[in-house]
């Protein structure tokens, strides 16, 4: 059964107990959780707190692995993930959310070699602890140098290589637009594990080394003032599939 929660990011600037009480005063009774805030307010703070209220935790995120960061080596983020891990877990998450690290310089086949050497080890700790991996496809924009993921059929790659029943995909509307939920199908409920959906419109930019050639980013905004269609997302919830 789908369950339906606001992701904490969404108010950025309190802090988790505010995050909480005021989601839980809403209605909400799920919520995603940022592993920045979580760390902040103190791991047994947050359980406690959300124990009490009763609220389930859709998702914990984010977590990565990047082969340019100075002084930090694949050892200690794998280090670094096996923790959040027991956080997640701790927490009774729903899932983790993975990014799969950046392009930097590199072949793209290599990008796979470096999560398939990441999930050789992280996916077993995982399963140990009953947590799930959900691999989140960014868009390909310059924000988009923390993942060599551009499309879920990349991130379906991957799945399929280790056939993993804790292994699946955080589908971002942000990230994949709304159109890339309808190609998946009877796919969908065996491959998303989590579906987060916000409102955005594409923001034309001018290129300085090109000041006549003019690009579109996406830019997030309130419900209602961007290219998200609620009439398609409530179409599409309600078919079999999903």
């Amino acid at each position: 059964m789908p369950i339906f929660s606001v992701n904490q990011l969404t108010t950025m600037q309190w802090t988790l107990e505010e995050d909480v009480l005021f989601y839980c005063d809403n209605g909400f009774r799920a919520i995603g959780l940022s592993l920045n805030k979580v760390e902040s307010f103190g791991r047994e703070k947050s359980k406690e707190l959300i124990h009490d209220l009763g609220m389930e935790v859709s998702s914990l995120g984010s977590i990565g692995f990047h082969n340019d960061i100075a002084g930090t080596t694949l050892d200690d983020q794998i280090d670094e993930a096996k923790d959040a891990v027991v956080v997640a877990a701790e927490l009774a998450a729903h899932c983790l959310i993975l990014h799969t690290g950046g392009i930097a310089g590199h072949l793209k086949k290599n990008r796979f070699r470096l999560i398939s050497t990441v999930l050789d080890e992280l996916l077993p700790f995982a399963e140990d602890h009953g947590v799930r991996l959900a691999i989140e496809p960014l868009s390909a924009e310059p924000s988009s140098g923390k993942t060599f993921s551009h499309d879920w059929e990349d991130v379906i790659q991957i799945i399929d290589r280790f056939r993993s029943k804790q292994l699946g995909i955080n589908l971002d509307i942000f990230h994949c637009g709304f159109k890339a939920l309808t190609h998946f199908g009877p796919l969908f409920a065996r491959f998303v594990f989590l579906l987060q959906i916000c409102d955005y419109f594409h923001k034309p930019r001018i290129s300085r080394r090109r000041p006549k050639s003019i690009h579109f980013t996406r830019e997030r905004c309130p419900f209602g003032g961007g290219n998200f269609d609620i009439n398609d997302f409530q179409r599409f919830i309600s078919q079999d599939e999903f």
